[in-house]
């Protein structure tokens, strides 16, 4: 049997309730957003360290992108995945309130102020 993972699976089959998973994605991209601050800064610093030592990033040389900037793009990846998965847990909270004020309208009941 494969693991299941929040961020993947559906929110129902995982926790049960959508409103459940949210704050865990909302959590997993606060890391990410703090990670891709983190590799922004030591991607300007080791710029920095290689123009100052006039060396050159053979990596970068070989391939056209340093391996910061390889996980800086995957960063990035992980954050718009995280910020599309967080839109369709609203989505679909928002969806079962309409349907659950569209049902309170049909039986009669109705929230007070």
């Amino acid at each position: 049997m494969a693991p299941t993972c929040a961020l993947t699976e559906p929110a129902a089959d995982v926790a049960g309730s959508t409103t459940e998973v949210m704050p865990e994605i909302s959590s997993q991209r606060s890391a990410a957003e703090a990670l891709l601050h983190s590799l922004l800064a030591a991607r300007s610093e080791c710029e920095a360290q290689s123009d100052r030592l006039n060396r050159a990033d053979l990596y970068k040389a070989v391939t056209g992108r340093s391996s910061l900037d390889t996980a800086i793009a995957s960063t990035k990846r992980m954050i718009e995945h995280l910020d599309a998965r967080l839109a369709a847990a609203t989505a679909r909270v928002e969806v079962k309130a309409a349907n659950v004020l569209r049902q309170n309208g049909r039986s009669g009941l109705h929230a007070r102020a």
